[in-house]
């Protein structure tokens, strides 16, 4: 597989080549790896490390995806429709003449005629709309792009390193550094992937068609969906990225807005919205932390020693039964003492009922005027 350079630019990435999961030392992170990592490091390590396999399609989907890529296609590459979309004449996908037809037609989007017919709804709705048809336009489509930061982990700092000068990355996108302030010699460099729908720079703006089902127009639902897929990570992602590349180029950082545009496949509509400031807020935050999750993960190692959390409860449930006054930040402290003496208790090999260490010991010299050793009965 063909080593990628950092801030390399690609108008004519296949998907594949773009979601294919390269060596560790060479791979480029893309913005669902990001979220995962921001769920659960242990999730990340254990789907895109120990596996190394490209990014699944998730079960179930893929006749989802292939529509909305042939919805994709359609609107913003019509000349490739051929080339990367192709229809199943068959009712079902099973049986050795799908087999058949499957690995003939490999890397392209396979869609039934039903399939077909929903896409359709989706780009009629695109189309019959001029405010969504202008966004597409003047611009370039289906852009790959590969960067790199360098991350101050304990300084929770992110910075790109250009020829001419340095930038970190903040709550409002790149800010320049002094020449004069030099950078720490530790700083460990993460790789980062994008692949933006469309990209207008004269105009500033990144734009993204979503398939969606519902009324592309009711604020409430498509606010809930923008928050469930965390659609506003992966814009600030985007902007960032194709800032940085233009600032490594000696640029400026062009791209200040994003766009989305949800079509419904349940009647030809689609509605365009505008990501506002509260959600690049947001949207930055979460895109930075991962980054910084993801560094800390790559300089100290992919290690998940076992703790025991402490529950918490519901907020409206707390102001519902407890006492007036009472502090939950105190009351649900993940440094509760149990805690440290389950941890420190040291079982021999051979031992059913070990005797305890000099660190229980310390621990239950402390606790002496406590609750908790009466739930210590049971060790």
């Amino acid at each position: 597989m063909q080593k990628i350079e950092q801030f390399t630019l690609d108008e004519s990435m296949s998907n594949a080549d773009y979601h294919a999961q390269r060596p560790i030392e060479d791979h480029f992170f893309s913005s669902s790896q990001l979220k995962t990592i921001l769920e659960s490091p242990e999730k990340f390590h254990e789907k895109y490390l120990c596996n190394g396999a490209s990014e699944p399609t998730p079960a179930g989907l893929q006749a989802a995806f292939d529509t909305g890529s042939y919805y994709h296609t359609s609107i913003l590459e019509p000349h490739l429709l051929e080339e990367e979309c192709v229809i199943w004449p068959g009712k079902v996908r099973a049986g050795a003449k799908w087999k058949e037809f499957k690995e003939e037609h490999s890397g392209k989007a396979i869609l039934t005629k039903s399939d077909v017919a929903k896409a359709n709804i989706l780009i009629k709705g695109t189309k019959d709309n001029p405010l969504s048809m202008k966004i597409y336009t003047g611009g370039k489509a289906e852009t790959s792009l590969f960067v790199t930061y360098h991350v101050d982990v304990e300084g929770s700092a992110i910075y790109l390193k250009t020829p001419k000068k340095n930038f970190k990355l903040t709550s409002t996108g790149w800010a320049s550094i002094p020449k004069s302030i030099k950078l720490s010699e530790d700083l460990v460099p993460v790789q980062i992937k994008v692949r933006c729908d469309y990209r207008q720079q004269t105009l500033g703006y990144i734009s993204d068609l979503k398939s969606t089902t519902g009324d592309p127009k009711n604020d409430e639902a498509i606010l809930h969906k923008i928050k469930m897929y965390q659609y506003e990570f992966s814009a600030c992602l985007y902007l960032d990225a194709f800032n940085a590349q233009l600032l490594y180029e000696g640029g400026v950082s062009d791209y200040q807005d994003f766009i989305w545009t949800f079509a419904t496949k349940d009647y030809a509509m689609a509605q365009d919205w505008v990501m506002s400031k509260a959600q690049h807020v947001v949207g930055r935050a979460k895109e930075m932390t991962s980054i910084i999750l993801l560094a800390k993960h790559l300089r100290d190692g992919w290690t998940f020693p076992p703790k025991i959390n402490v529950c918490g409860v519901d907020d409206w449930e707390f102001k519902k039964w407890a006492p007036a006054g009472s502090d939950y930040k105190e009351l649900t402290r993940q440094d509760n003492p149990l805690c440290e003496i389950i941890a420190n208790f040291v079982i021999a090999d051979d031992e059913v009922d070990p005797p305890l260490d000099e660190a229980l010991a310390e621990a239950f010299a402390r606790l002496e005027d406590t609750d908790e050793l009466d739930e210590l009965d049971g060790l």
